[in-house]
């Protein structure tokens, strides 16, 4: 991986309190709180944002990534 190179992650959570697993945030701007889809261990799961783009380390995170799929409207 180039080091120079600009990386956007977030972290996700699929359950509340859940282990942190992270993603490529694609083309979206992530901010905590918002529910994204992605495709994790072989299908499509729902998550919660809970590491925004702006708080994620690169040296936190090894291997390959997937990215977020789509966000999901708040209900209000």
């Amino acid at each position: 991986m180039n080091t120079n190179e600009q990386i956007s992650m977030v972290g996700l959570r699929f359950i509340p309190l859940g282990r942190v697993v992270f993603f490529l945030s694609s083309e979206f701007e992530l901010e905590a709180g918002i529910v994204v889809e992605v495709e994790a261990e072989g299908r499509m799961r729902r998550g919660t944002v809970v590491i925004a783009p702006s708080q994620v380390e690169v040296n936190q995170v090894t291997g390959e990534l997937d990215t977020v799929t789509t966000t999901i409207p708040s209900d209000g």
